[in-house]
């Protein structure tokens, strides 16, 4: 029974064969297509780039992977204890907090320089809300208009 099973699979393997043999003949052919069809398609872009006319060249500082966007983060102030006296503490923001948020505030101020043409024309309040764009895509909650996350002193 073995046998006759063996007979019955070896013939219709030899029935295959002849569609195996002309898929993969027809392989190599479909894959040089579709290769030249990429490159021709990648040269066509490159030369529809180039007769725009526009210098496009790599900053310095750019990265050439890609990076994950950070988390946002949420200012947590520290607050001093509390005083026998009258004085009320002030919140205190951390170092590396008030580092980084003046790390947005300059990359912000880049962006500016980079694209003097889109900021020239405007006025104070629209400057401001650029700034506030640019924090509130790093942090929780809403920083005012009158950036008031900045204002704290970091601790020493």
């Amino acid at each position: 029974m073995f046998d006759e099973w063996l007979v019955k699979v070896r013939k219709y393997l030899a029935w295959q064969e002849q569609s195996f043999q002309a898929f993969n003949s027809s392989l190599e052919r479909e894959i040089r297509d579709a290769v030249e069809r990429r490159r021709t398609k990648l040269l066509s872009n490159q030369n529809l780039v180039a007769a725009l006319g526009i210098s496009l060249k790599l900053r310095s500082d750019h990265a050439q992977t890609f990076s994950a966007p950070e988390v946002r983060r949420k200012v947590v102030p520290n607050v001093p204890p509390a005083t026998a006296g009258s004085y009320t503490p002030e919140p205190i923001l951390e170092e590396a907090e008030y580092q980084h948020i003046l790390g947005i505030l300059e990359s912000m101020v880049h962006v500016m320089e980079r694209s003097p043409k889109a900021f020239h024309n405007i006025d104070e309040e629209s400057l401001r809300t650029h700034f506030l764009v640019a924090l509130n895509s790093h942090y929780e909650g809403q920083a005012t208009g009158k950036l008031s996350i900045i204002e704290a002193r970091p601790t020493s």
